[in-house]
């Protein structure tokens, strides 16, 4: 799993992310931002979203979420 900002300098954020689900099909990537309308971009890009206003409890549902999938997968 990596988490990804958004603001990273360089790639935009849903790029890097499909480039780095193509080379590594099991990555599950999560972009976060501070603008909550970047979540249909990161859906299309493939990526669970996280914005960054949310609450920790919100955090770590989304988390809790994504690792127990993984548990179940793998």
């Amino acid at each position: 799993m990596l988490l990804l900002d958004w603001g990273l300098q360089g790639s935009p954020a849903p790029e890097t992310s499909r480039l780095l689900q193509k080379a590594y099909k099991n990555l599950n990537v999560v972009l976060l931002s501070v603008d909550a309308e970047d979540a249909d971009a990161a859906k299309c890009a493939g990526a669970e979203f996280i914005y960054k206003g949310a609450s920790p409890e919100e955090l770590l549902r989304t988390l809790e979420r994504l690792i127990t999938a993984l548990k179940i997968a793998g």
